[in-house]
């Protein structure tokens, strides 16, 4: 079953539009002059005939500073529908010229061609920006950042456990760019004639270069510059590969590959082999593992791999050249998967714990009511 309503705003100038979800998709583009607008969708697999959706839905409009709020109240729904499967979409046109901020959960954020000052953040779901002008603070946790052609000039961008993505527009000719995840690869798509001095460090992973500039290498860190310089971009990778390209080359031709470490120069030692197979090994018992392990053996797992990774870059003693990213690529996935299993079958056995409660006499109904919307 669905239901779907339509709220509608006429806003001044620059307007600041804040939206809050969880369990949603939101998906933002422009509209016609200054009037906002959003659609929203629900879509159940139980009868939603007396259900009125704008009962979950708080819409608030400051006059006087220009400011509109939307926000879907996550836990009236998960109340609601306790025993039902649902699901929420969210599509939403505003000024091009405003201040947005979106606080999202579980679902996807899309913004289509908007020139404007934007917060975005986001767990357990993609990001993807498209035609974008301005500046933007792009934050997620379990998924993915996309930019398709790019013409913000000043952005600061960072992920764990997704990979990150980012093409740049010709046109850009200054600004700061900050580029962080903790788990997962970051590329970038540059045009020659882009004006780029580049910095960047992976703890673990390698780089992959195929830019006209030469780079120099100093304390660990790369080193690029074209022209004056003008578009500052800063790169920081804890876990995974840094890859740059330039948008007029293809991607599989003239490549360098320099390890995130020192170059090769010798063999591999029997103690780095020893420690690679001792990674192979616990990956391979993770995977065989998970399905019948709680997530705090799983958590150990992980731990152990990390040290193993630290053991083995230790133990080269700067003579391999690390190409482990496009492992961890996977991992980002993996992780995204075991966290989104684990808080599902978390929050079942508290519910069941909670009504179990309720059903010994030990709490009242409108306590186990509170507890249940706080799951």
């Amino acid at each position: 079953m669905k239901q779907q309503m339509r709220y509608e705003q006429v806003v001044r100038e620059n307007p600041q539009i804040e939206i809050i979800s969880i369990n949603n998709s939101v998906n933002i583009t422009k509209s016609d002059g200054l009037k906002t607008a959003f659609d929203i969708v629900l879509e159940s697999n139980t009868d939603l005939q007396e259900f009125k959706l704008s009962e979950y839905i708080i819409k608030e409009y400051d006059e006087e500073n220009n400011y509109l709020k939307v926000e879907i109240l996550p836990f009236k729904l998960k109340n609601e529908f306790f025993l039902h499967s649902y699901s929420l979409k969210l599509n939403c046109q505003i000024p091009t010229h405003s201040r947005l901020k979106v606080n999202n959960k579980n679902g996807r954020i899309r913004v289509d061609s908007l020139d404007l000052h934007m917060e975005l953040a986001n767990k357990n779901g993609s990001i993807k920006l498209i035609d974008i002008s301005g500046e933007a603070i792009v934050s997620n946790k379990n998924g993915s950042i996309k930019v398709e052609n790019s013409l913000l000039n000043k952005c600061i961008i960072g992920d764990r456990n997704g990979s990150i993505v980012y093409h740049f527009n010709k046109d850009v000719e200054q600004g700061s760019f900050e580029f962080t995840n903790k788990n997962g690869s970051i590329t970038l798509y540059i045009p020659p004639s882009l004006p780029y001095d580049i910095s960047g460090q992976t703890r673990i992973g390698s780089y992959h270069i195929n830019l006209d500039q030469e780079y120099k290498k100093e304390d660990g860190k790369i080193y690029i510059h074209n022209k004056d310089g003008k578009v500052k971009i800063r790169i920081d990778n804890n876990i995974g590969g840094i890859k740059l390209f330039s948008t007029d080359k293809p991607e599989g031709i003239d490549v360098k590959v320099i390890s995130a470490y020192w170059d090769k120069t010798e063999k591999i030692g029997e103690t780095i082999k020893e420690s690679m197979l001792r990674l192979e090994e616990d990956i391979k018992n993770m995977s065989e593992r998970f399905k019948d392990e709680e997530w705090n053996q799983i958590k150990e797992q992980i731990k152990d791999m990390k040290e193993n990774i630290v053991n083995f870059v230790h133990s080269s003693k700067g003579k391999v050249n690390l190409k482990l990213d496009k492992v961890f690529d996977k991992f980002g996935d993996m992780f995204q998967y075991m966290g989104d299993k684990s808080k599902k079958q978390e929050n079942i056995e508290l519910k069941k714990k909670v009504l179990d409660m309720l059903e010994n006499g030990k709490i009242t109904a409108e306590e186990a009511e509170r507890l249940l919307r706080s799951i």
